[in-house]
């Protein structure tokens, strides 16, 4: 410390010593680190102590890797003997203990089994200046005591004032930046806006984020703000880093609404769709761009689904349906197959009782 512009403008009135005045020195010490910790608390109030537990090395790496004594190195410079060190040890335990316990402090811990010194450590050989796995192993002790203590938002509360949503913050455009547990609201700019959404539909959204499992991972949902048709529901694990793939939730006994695209094979997501007549006027790959149809998206495997288009008809006559396969990671799909119900094997009285019953479902869903 003497090396430091500070040390050299202080006026030394009278010097303590631990090893020589070790009780005035201890009884200094506690009142100095209290006045410490209690500005901390009054202007930091989020800032987190981590003690960093120490031992003075006794023996250190020569540069031709051999172990080497520490006092032999140092005998011309610091005349400190075995016990010198010992009693070094037992006044730096001393003070770790005391701010742990009085504090609650969480700490590094020191294994003299792998820590010395080291020659060539570039502060120099010195006691406490150690070998290169010291501070590789210290910094990802400490990183552990981060992710699993200390990782969590400082600002927890889950609505903004009068029970409002809060807002996303400006500047974010991307939904797994958001780890600060609660309640949001995306307006429809706002949500266009962000670059890992789960739609391209011009709509406000819930956004909620839960709070961490214990280590890194926390659960973010999306709630499609309607009141018109089903609320689609979308989860996903993310960690910051690394997200998974939006998961939609079904909910609701509505139909769902079709986003904002040009073709059929862009709508991946499980769920029973209504594609209106204007809508169907709109989409490329339609098989026959007239009336209004319902459309049944299934779960992927691991890289394709099936999509059901079936016609809103009430004429026997005029009903359709047409299915084909999409590859999600390709983006191909195979052409529209038209079911023909007049082919050998196929019985039309089952046909129309199965006919019958689906549109007497729909009547009751449409009825509730």
């Amino acid at each position: 410390y003497k090396k430091l512009d500070i040390f050299n403008k202080m006026e030394a009135r009278k010097v303590f010593s631990p090893l020589e005045n070790t009780t005035e020195f201890r009884k200094r010490w506690i009142q100095s680190f209290n006045r410490f910790m209690q500005f901390m608390k009054e202007n930091c109030p989020n800032t987190q102590i981590i003690i960093n537990r120490l031992e003075v090395a006794r023996m250190y790496y020569s540069l031709d890797n051999q172990m080497e004594s520490m006092i032999e190195r140092r005998k011309t410079k610091d005349h400190h003997t075995a016990e010198t060190l010992a009693k070094i040890d037992e006044c730096i335990d001393y003070f770790e203990r005391y701010a742990m316990n009085n504090f609650d402090l969480q700490s590094l811990d020191f294994n003299s089994e792998e820590y010395f010194g080291a020659e060539n450590n570039p502060w120099g050989t010195c006691y406490m200046h150690y070998n290169p796995y010291y501070y590789k192993k210290k910094f990802k002790d400490l990183w552990n005591i981060v992710e699993n203590h200390f990782h969590a938002p400082t600002k927890l509360a889950s609505f903004a004032p009068g029970g409002l949503a809060k807002q996303i913050p400006l500047g974010v455009t991307k939904l797994s930046d958001m780890d600060e547990v609660g309640v949001y609201y995306l307006t429809n700019a706002t949500y266009l806006q962000m670059e890992d959404r789960p739609t391209t539909d011009n709509a406000g959204y819930f956004f909620i984020v839960y709070p961490r499992n214990g280590k890194n991972g926390y659960m973010q949902e999306l709630r499609k703000s309607t009141a018109a048709f089903s609320i689609q529901i979308f989860v996903r694990i993310t960690d910051g880093k690394e997200s998974s793939k939006w998961n939609m939730v079904n909910s609701g006994f509505r139909t769902l609404t079709i986003p904002d695209v040009t073709s059929i094979s862009e709508i991946t997501e499980a769920g029973e769709y209504y594609i209106t007549a204007e809508q169907v006027k709109k989409l490329q790959d339609h098989p026959t761009k007239k009336n209004g149809w319902f459309l049944t998206v299934s779960k992927k495997n691991h890289d394709s689904l099936k999509q059901l288009l079936t016609k809103n008809t009430q004429n026997d006559n005029a009903f359709e349906e047409y299915v084909r396969l999409v590859n999600v990671e390709k983006r191909t799909n195979l052409k529209w197959r038209k079911y023909h119900f007049d082919e050998a094997n196929f019985s039309i009285i089952v046909a129309i009782r199965n006919f019958k019953n689906k549109v007497v479902r729909r009547l009751k869903l449409t009825k509730a």
